[in-house]
């Protein structure tokens, strides 16, 4: 089944949340910028972090770029799932392809990610984080 609400960002710009068993996509108004980058957030089934970490990155991407990108939430079922993408544990921000928070472990394992934070090791980095690594990706 699949599920459509519409709503507005912080900036008033409108978008759409469709809903499905695998994915969720983020739309916003592509009229005001060239071709936007591509994000994805990699996640598994049973991951306690995936959706707050979503509802930061959606809040980041809204204060940090300009309306037109495109938020897809990609679940990983499977091991070779995990093997096709560049996963690194649940959840796995990447931009263009590129992990946000890149680190030397990559994993084909099913498994939770730890991000450090300035508070201490979280299962999500911060807003703060994601808008300063959108910022700096560019």
């Amino acid at each position: 089944m699949q599920h459509t609400r519409s709503t507005s960002s912080a900036h008033s710009e409108p978008f759409a949340v469709r809903l499905s068993a695998a994915w969720v996509t983020i739309e916003t108004d592509h009229r005001k910028r060239g071709a936007p980058m591509t994000i994805e957030l990699l996640h598994i089934a049973d991951c306690p972090n995936w959706e707050n970490t979503f509802r930061k990155l959606v809040a980041a991407v809204a204060k940090s770029l300009s309306p037109g990108t495109s938020i897809d939430a990609i679940l990983i079922d499977s091991t070779e799932k995990a093997e096709a993408r560049p996963f690194a544990g649940s959840p796995t921000i990447l931009i263009d392809g590129v992990d946000l928070f890149p680190t030397e472990e990559r994993t084909n394992d099913l498994a939770c990610r730890i991000y450090f934070t300035p508070t201490g090791m979280a299962g999500s980095p911060t807003q703060e984080q994601i808008e300063q690594a959108l910022i700096a990706h560019g």
